[in-house]
């Protein structure tokens, strides 16, 4: 997985001729968002408008206040059901200076567009045909993050989050619709459609505490001690967010000995 680079926005930041030729370029967009509809989606004053049989709606506005060249649209099939929606970029991120996305859906119900709701923002926007998903990646507080949606009954529900914990480190969560975490690990690559690539790592201190669990009052008497080549199999941060845990693993004869220890006791660079 690679890190989106910035070098075109900046480009345009720095361009004003680049960013009304962006503008400039922008078309309209024609289609049907359902049986008997025709939509078009254009750009009007500082607005972002989708007429549908003679109806207009807004889509976004006040365009003047952000980046002209963050805004685009697009219609695509977004959510796989066999309906096209729209997708618009409205700003650039000021922390990952990434382009932030809203998607709208058709109502047939409302005859009308309704923002559909994901978990987090969604930036540098990915169509996964294959498994039918959606991957949106930026730049959080603390990580690089990875967002995969998938939908049920055509509405998103976040399926896995990878954070870049470390170089080549990713800590990967995989939910049901519900919301509950089904899965966790760390891998080298953060993909969870196929087996996770393991991290192996050492231990760089004298002695590191093995816990049974990512809290410091579930220590145990088993130690690891310096040099010892692990196995990283998960990840977790105390509710303070004050410490970093890591589920680590090694081989001591035909046993395999695994627990959580903190990962400032690791050298992530081996």
């Amino acid at each position: 997985m690679k890190l989106p680079g910035v070098v075109a926005s900046i480009l345009c930041l720095c361009n004003p001729v680049l960013q009304s030729s962006a503008m400039a370029e922008m078309e309209s967009h024609n289609f049907s968002p359902f049986p008997g509809f025709q939509t078009s989606v254009t750009t009007q004053d500082d607005k972002v408008l989708a007429i549908t049989n003679g109806n207009a709606q807004v889509l976004v506005e006040n365009i003047s206040v952000i980046p002209e060249y963050a805004q685009e649209t697009w219609v695509e099939d977004y959510n796989f059901d066999n309906h096209k929606e729209i997708a618009v970029s409205t700003s650039i991120d000021k922390v990952g200076e990434d382009e932030l996305y809203h998607i709208f859906r058709w109502n047939p119900l409302a005859n009308r567009f309704d923002r559909m709701n994901f978990y987090s923002k969604l930036s540098n926007l990915e169509i996964i045909e294959a498994r039918q998903e959606i991957r949106s990646s930026y730049l959080s507080d603390k990580y690089w993050t990875e967002d995969t949606y998938r939908f049920l009954n055509g509405k998103p529900y976040l399926y896995s989050r990878s954070d870049l914990i470390a170089i080549d480190i990713w800590h990967t969560r995989v939910f049901d619709p519900s919301a509950r975490v089904i899965r966790s690990l760390v891998s080298e690559d953060g993909l969870v459609e196929k087996p996770p690539v393991p991290v192996i790592s050492r231990i760089k201190v004298p002695v590191a505490n093995l816990y049974q669990a990512p809290l410091p009052s579930t220590i145990s008497d088993r130690v690891f001690t310096e040099d010892e080549i692990v196995t990283i199999l998960d990840f977790s941060i105390s509710m303070n967010d004050t410490l970093s845990w890591v589920l680590i693993r090694t081989e001591i004869g035909n046993k395999s000995v695994q627990g959580w220890t903190l990962l400032e006791n690791l050298d992530l660079d081996y």
